[in-house]
C-alpha cells in the first residue's frame, strides 16, 4: 500500500502541479445529449426528468435548441465554469502519488540504463572527434552522478564520484541554460484552486478509492417545429446520443383520449399518421448524418397511456424502429422504447433512462478516448 510523505500538501500541490505542466492523460469523458422529436411532445420536459427537477405542466416552445450541461455522477444541471479541469487534474495527481514508488522505480532503471548505453558507445566509438567524445562524457558524468544520488539519498556527492568522470567532464564545452518555461498555473492559483482536500486526504491514506471522472454530457434540446429542422442537421454528429421523443397518445390514436382531455389539448395533438411520419423523419435523419449513433426511443405521457404493447407494433411495423443499427432498449420488457412519466414529481422518475444512457455513452470509443490536461 502506498504511504503518503508527511508533508501531505507539498507533495500534493507538486503532484498537481506536474500533472498540469506534464499534461497527464485522461480519458475524453464527454457526449453530446441530442434530444429530438415533435413540438410539444415532451422533449423539455424529459430533460427536466433526466436532471431530477420539479415538473412544470404549463408547455413553453423551444426555439432553435436549449443547452444545458450535466454529467452521469449527479445528473444536475452545471454551469459553464463547473470545474471539470480541476476534477481531472485531481484525479491525475491521486494517480501520480499512488503510482509514486513505482515512477520512481521505472525512473532509476531508465537511469542506469542510459549509462550503461553511454559507457558502452564510448567504448565502441574510439575514432570519433575529441568534441563529441567531450560532450559524451560529460553526459555520463551527469547520468552517473544523478544515478549515485539517487541510490545513496544525495549522500554521495560529485566529490566522491570517479576521478575519471570528474576530469573528462571538465573538459567539456559549457552549454548555456535555457531559460526555464512559465508554469502553467501560477503559484499563488495552485494552492489556491487544489488544496488538499478531505477527500483526496482519504484516497491517499488508503481508506477510499481514486474514481475516474463520470461521462459529462452537453444536452442539446432542440425545439420541435418544423421552421428550425433545416438549422438541426448543421448540429447532427456521430459523437453523442439521440433521444427521440413521442407523445404515445399519439402513436396509439389520440381518439382514444377524447373523453379525458379538454378540447385545446385533444386539437394540439397530432393524428397517428402525423406522429408517425415524424419519427420515421427523425430516424432517417439520424441515420443519415449519425449511423454510428446510439439512439434511444422514449415515449411520454405513461400517466394517461397503458398500451405500451400496441406502442410497441406500431414502432416496429410502421415505424420500422428495429432498422435502427444501434438502438438501445430498455433491460426488462422486451420493448424497444423507454416509457417515461414526466409529470411525476419523484426525482428519480428516470433512473432507468440515466442509466441506460450513462451506461451507452461509456462504451463509445471518442468518450474513452486519452487526452492531455
Amino acid at each position: 500500500m502506498f504511504h503518503p510523505p508527511q508533508r501531505h500538501d507539498d507533495a500534493w500541490l507538486e503532484a498537481i502541479k506536474a500533472a498540469i505542466d506534464e499534461g497527464d492523460e485522461h480519458a475524453w469523458g464527454r457526449a453530446k445529449l441530442m434530444v429530438v422529436g415533435r413540438g410539444a411532445a415532451g422533449k423539455t420536459s424529459t430533460v427536466r426528468s433526466l436532471l431530477g427537477q420539479t415538473p412544470v405542466m404549463e408547455h413553453n416552445s423551444t426555439e432553435v435548441a436549449d443547452l444545458l450541461l450535466t454529467n452521469a455522477q449527479h445528473w444536475q444541471p452545471l454551469s459553464s465554469d463547473h470545474g471539470e479541469f480541476d476534477a481531472q487534474a485531481r484525479y491525475a495527481a491521486l494517480r501520480r502519488l499512488q503510482d509514486a514508488p513505482a515512477r520512481e522505480s521505472l525512473k532509476r532503471k531508465s537511469l542506469a540504463r542510459r549509462v550503461s548505453e553511454d559507457l558502452r558507445r564510448l567504448q565502441n566509438a574510439p575514432e570519433r572527434k575529441s568534441l563529441k567524445r567531450k560532450s559524451l562524457g560529460r553526459r555520463v558524468s551527469e547520468a552517473a552522478q544523478s544515478l549515485l544520488s539517487a541510490a545513496t539519498g544525495g549522500r554521495l556527492s560529485a566529490s566522491k564520484s570517479s576521478p575519471q568522470l570528474e576530469a573528462t567532464a571538465a573538459t567539456a564545452p559549457a552549454v548555456p541554460e535555457s531559460p526555464s518555461p512559465k508554469a502553467l498555473v501560477d503559484e499563488e492559483e495552485l494552492t489556491r484552486k487544489f488544496a488538499l482536500r478531505d477527500e483526496d486526504q482519504a484516497v491517499l491514506q488508503g481508506a477510499a478509492q481514486a474514481e475516474a471522472r463520470d461521462v459529462s454530457f452537453t444536452i442539446w434540446d432542440y425545439g420541435g417545429q418544423k421552421v428550425f429542422y433545416a438549422l438541426h442537421h448543421i448540429f447532427l454528429t456521430d459523437k453523442g446520443l439521440y433521444l427521440v421523443v413521442f407523445d404515445m397518445r399519439e402513436i396509439v390514436g389520440k381518439e382514444n383520449f377524447r373523453d379525458t382531455l379538454t378540447l385545446e389539448e385533444y386539437q394540439k395533438l397530432s393524428t397517428q399518421a402525423e406522429a408517425i411520419e415524424f419519427l420515421r423523419f427523425w430516424l432517417h435523419s439520424i441515420r443519415l448524418h449519425a449511423p454510428e449513433a446510439p439512439v434511444l426511443m422514449i415515449g411520454t405521457f405513461l400517466d394517461q397511456v397503458t398500451q405500451l404493447r400496441e406502442v410497441n407494433r406500431v414502432l416496429r411495423e410502421q415505424v420500422s424502429a428495429t432498422a435502427l443499427k444501434h438502438l438501445v432498449k430498455p433491460p426488462k420488457r422486451g420493448h424497444l422504447f423507454f416509457a417515461i412519466d414526466n409529470s411525476s414529481i419523484d426525482e428519480n422518475r428516470a433512473v432507468e433512462l440515466r442509466t441506460a444512457i450513462a451506461s451507452v455513452a461509456s462504451e463509445q470509443r471518442y468518450v474513452r478516448e486519452q487526452v492531455p490536461l
